[in-house]
């Protein structure tokens, strides 16, 4: 679509939304003949009466009402088109509040911000960080990180990676207690439970694979702490694999019954639905969830 056209578009909707050519005139700027030029030759153009008119008064025709109607909605379309553009070109900026649990934090997002804020300095960034990750809280923060499980209507859910809960001890401590070969062996060994898991006595494998333990060896509200239990070799633990990936990686800590580890949850970045997102929210989701994504 030409812009001359468009021109004539937009003088035959101001008509009809002042009621008048003089008065769409006033508002676009231009002069009642121009105005009235414009009108002509798109009715040249599409070959139909739009307007019924005198010198001051104009009334759309049956044909005029429904063309009114789609070129208002394309001009609605087009116009937001422009907004968009505009924010895509705007620079980041601003507070940007992320709330997120502190495994997540440590590994995957602090390791990255130095050339996150050199690439966009003006962006004033504020962690909310958790040991166990926090729900949404409308007006609270910008973005969430946190497992596929937010129900929260009007969020946008990006996802990251997909880890699972996963069972596991110590090579050392596997030795001198026997590694299991069914979940029922696990009663036999010290079981570390955290707090943030709810049922604390349950361990749900999968669907149907789950196993009560009647009192935990150790009970303690951080992860992390947990972690360093289960090095110094006094029990397993049942945590998300994420958190230790480091660990099975380097054989400080194993996996325990791998085949029953089958629950895998998303990663995810939760933020409002915006018709227009905001760009230091647009550049933290692209610039984060690709680099969480290789993981």
């Amino acid at each position: 679509m030409l812009m001359n056209e468009l021109a004539c578009i937009e003088a035959f909707v101001t008509i009809v939304d002042c009621g008048s050519q003089l008065e769409a005139a006033k508002r676009l700027h231009q002069t009642g003949a121009a105005i009235n030029k414009k009108l002509a030759k798109l009715e040249e153009k599409l070959g139909v009466l739009l307007l019924e008119r005198d010198n001051k008064t104009s009334k759309l025709t049956p044909i005029g009402e429904r063309y009114y109607h789609a070129y208002k909605e394309l001009l609605e379309k087009l116009d937001e088109t422009h907004q968009i553009a505009k924010l895509d070109k705007a620079k980041p900026k601003g507070r940007l509040m992320i709330s997120v649990n502190r495994a997540i934090a440590n590994g995957w997002i602090v390791p990255h911000i130095e050339n996150f804020l050199k690439r966009y300095p003006d962006i004033n960034l504020v962690f909310d960080i958790a040991e166990k990750s926090s729900d949404y809280v409308p007006g609270k923060q910008d973005i969430l990180i946190a497992p596929d499980f937010i129900q929260h209507e009007n969020l946008v859910r990006k996802n990251c990676f997909i880890t699972r809960d996963i069972l596991c001890a110590s090579p050392q401590y596997l030795k001198q207690q026997g590694e299991p070969e069914k979940l029922s062996d696990l009663h036999q060994l010290h079981y570390i439970g955290l707090c943030a898991r709810a049922p604390l006595n349950t361990i749900q494998l999968s669907d149907n694979k789950s196993l009560e333990i009647n009192q935990p060896y150790i009970r303690v509200n951080d992860d992390q702490t947990a972690i360093e239990l289960a090095l110094k070799h006094l029990g397993f633990i049942f945590i998300k694999e994420y958190e230790v990936i480091h660990e099975l990686q380097s054989g400080k800590l194993v996996e325990i019954l791998p085949r029953l580890n089958k629950n895998k949850t998303y990663i995810a970045m939760y933020y409002h639905y915006q018709q227009y997102i905001d760009p230091k929210i647009r550049v933290f989701v692209d610039y984060f969830s690709e680099r969480l994504t290789r993981t």
